[in-house]
């Protein structure tokens, strides 16, 4: 069936002028679609699921819903201009559907709100974005802060537990024979080292020093779209892995993506290194829309978490390319193994740098 096809469930098919692939993103396929009729030109983003990586998209499309709803009546609240600015997603319902996907030959299709704007791909290397990324998280945990994580559910079975990424790796690993490479060496021993330091969280939620919440779940650097005139943040997107979860994994999964300035693809490994003064400008950000909530008793776990995200990553690379990268999309076969070399290069970066880290934490978080 052809994309217009597909996109005619959900807008009148004479008015779809031209349909795009837009590549972003390691998991879905996504495309921009022009609607014009007599009134108005309107864009519209239409994806293609991965269901290898959801295997649940009745549960997906829920939480995906239930917060883009909150979003949207949270705002509509505010008559007048919002205490921060947000512009939530709005999903649109297939026509002579309840449903808020579309099945057609085997695949899930979705379409929503196009925000106009921009985001960085790569990697970001301007203070003023920096900040404003950190502005960004905040203000969605800000929003949805009120929203109870009991009326969401788990899309990702053990999402964020190490001790399953382990458990993937350690099965792959008997089965295959490693290759003679320094990369595959050098992930190899990271892993081996440092596998048992990662125990924090699993203790700390078993004893309820710390509490689940809504989280955004992927607040990597391409999800935020900013406004192309003033660069200021408009919306944190791709809602897919919304769940119950911790803030802190999604403060060290975006600390991740944002302080290792050369981007999770780069090729110049040598000068891979955690931006100590990137860090700081992220959580003035942060804690300029979310500070109400934070205390002096979540730096240990914010400090764990920005330890744990990119070696987890590095985990989650590693073993797809020891699969045959099944998981993240890839330009060339070793891509995957680069990435997780990166990952772990930046991991012990952030370990050389730690006390400053907490240090910054200590000073910001009064």
């Amino acid at each position: 069936m052809q994309l217009i096809d597909i996109a005619s469930h959900f807008l009148e098919k004479s008015c779809i002028r031209e349909i795009i692939e837009i590549q972003i993103g390691n998991i879905n396929d996504t495309y921009l679609v022009t609607f014009t009729n007599k009134l108005h030109t309107n864009k519209y983003i239409l994806q293609r699921l991965n269901m290898n990586i959801f295997p649940s998209i009745q549960k997906l499309m829920n939480n995906y819903s239930v917060v883009s709803d909150h979003l949207v009546n949270k705002l509509n609240l505010e008559f007048e201009k919002p205490v921060f600015e947000f512009k939530p997603i709005c999903l649109l319902q297939p026509k002579q559907s309840e449903s808020s996907y579309l099945t057609k030959d085997e695949s899930i299709w979705r379409m929503m709100n196009y925000i106009e704007g921009y985001c960085i791909t790569e990697m970001c290397n301007s203070s003023d974005l920096v900040f404003q990324i950190g502005y960004g998280l905040g203000t969605f945990h800000f929003y949805t802060h009120d929203l109870s994580h009991y009326f969401l559910e788990e899309t990702i079975n053990d999402f964020h537990v190490l001790s399953k990424y382990l458990a993937s790796y350690d099965s792959i690993l008997n089965s295959t024979l490693l290759e003679d490479n320094h990369k595959i060496e050098f992930c190899s021993h990271v892993i081996h080292h440092y596998r048992s330091d990662f125990y924090y969280f699993e203790h700390a939620l078993s004893i309820g020093a710390i509490h689940k919440s809504v989280v955004h779940g992927d607040p990597k650097i391409s999800n935020f779209i900013f406004d192309s005139m003033s660069d200021r943040f408009l919306s944190l997107i791709d809602l897919d892995t919304v769940s119950p979860g911790l803030i802190y994994f999604d403060l060290g999964d975006c600390v991740r993506s944002c302080c290792n300035l050369l981007g999770e693809d780069t090729q110049l490994f040598s000068d891979v290194e955690f931006d100590i003064n990137s860090f700081e400008l992220l959580f003035k950000g942060y804690l300029s829309t979310y500070g109400s909530f934070i205390s002096v008793s979540d730096i240990e776990p914010i400090s764990e978490a920005v330890q744990l995200l990119p070696f987890e990553l590095g985990v989650r690379f590693f073993t797809d390319y020891l699969c045959g990268n099944t998981n993240f999309k890839t330009n060339y076969p070793s891509q995957n193994l680069d990435r997780a070399y990166v990952q772990f290069l930046l991991y012990k970066s952030i370990l050389s740098q730690k006390h400053s880290i907490i240090s910054i934490l200590n000073d910001l978080i009064q």
